[in-house]
């Protein structure tokens, strides 16, 4: 996936999840204009929505695309909803190791990068 097409999915899971656009359209938009298919598109969706609420999105996501996502919403919406995606993530690396019983390598892996970038801003905070 190009950084090109991340960037138009994080834009557009970001204006449905803001108000300023219907599921519905932002999935034909994406459809349209990159080729992304409409389900995939609604698992992104779903995916960021529950990242920044906090809960398990019991979907996976590309690693890469999740990545983006997470730096987006370190710049996008600030420290405390970040630290509340990345703990949502957990909960979702954490749900499909349990119910799929495989090793998320990756995805620990990024979870870990994006931790420690929490633990580097807080501790410029103090």
């Amino acid at each position: 996936m190009t950084n090109e097409v991340m960037a138009a999915i994080y834009n557009m899971v970001k204006a449905i999840y803001e108000g300023n656009e219907t599921l519905k359209d932002g999935k034909i938009k994406i459809h349209n204009n990159y080729k992304v298919a409409e389900n995939s598109f609604a698992t992104y969706y779903g995916a960021f929505r529950c990242m920044l609420d906090g809960k398990c999105h019991s979907r996976g996501i590309n690693v890469e695309l999740r990545n983006y996502m997470l730096n987006k919403i370190l710049n996008d919406y600030g420290l405390d909803r970040y630290r509340t995606a990345v703990n949502a993530y957990l909960l979702f690396i954490d749900y499909d190791t349990e119910h799929k019983h495989i090793n998320k390598i990756k995805e620990r892996e990024l979870y870990k990068k994006h931790k420690l970038i929490i633990a580097n801003l807080e501790s410029q905070r103090n």
